[in-house]
């Protein structure tokens, strides 16, 4: 009893979960990341399922996570802008952001001077 008095009774505030009631969460509200990250898995798996059951569900959670990470790894991000004109427009749906701000400094230079081409009378 002197241990619990020493030692936990002093710092209530850092494991009790009634003194974190201020503190935004974002429903996190454990410590220990390996178990807040089974938090998906907790909730589908049940005590009393199957064994194949649950190697269906964790399988399931495991592909809904490959998917979602290759979908953010290889996604073509968008850019709009209303000062674009549809060139611009078409380019910003299919190239990435670098892209487009490379492509937008050069196609705003070549836009501002009018060219007017004439042939020369040396070319054949």
């Amino acid at each position: 009893m002197d241990y619990f008095t020493e030692n936990w009774l002093n710092c209530k505030d850092q494991w009790c979960t009634f003194k974190h009631g201020n503190i935004p969460h974002l429903a996190n509200n454990t410590n220990n990341r390996l178990e807040a990250s089974w938090g998906a898995a907790k909730d589908l798996l049940h005590r009393h399922m199957a064994m194949d059951e649950c190697i269906d569900h964790l399988l399931f959670l495991q592909q809904t996570a490959e998917d979602q990470y290759t979908a953010k790894v290889k996604r073509v991000g968008f850019r709009y802008s209303q000062n674009y004109d549809e060139e611009m427009s078409m380019l910003a749906k299919l190239a990435t952001h670098h892209a487009c701000n490379l492509v937008e400094e050069q196609y705003l230079v070549s836009g501002r001077e009018t060219y007017d081409t004439t042939p020369d009378e040396n070319t054949p």
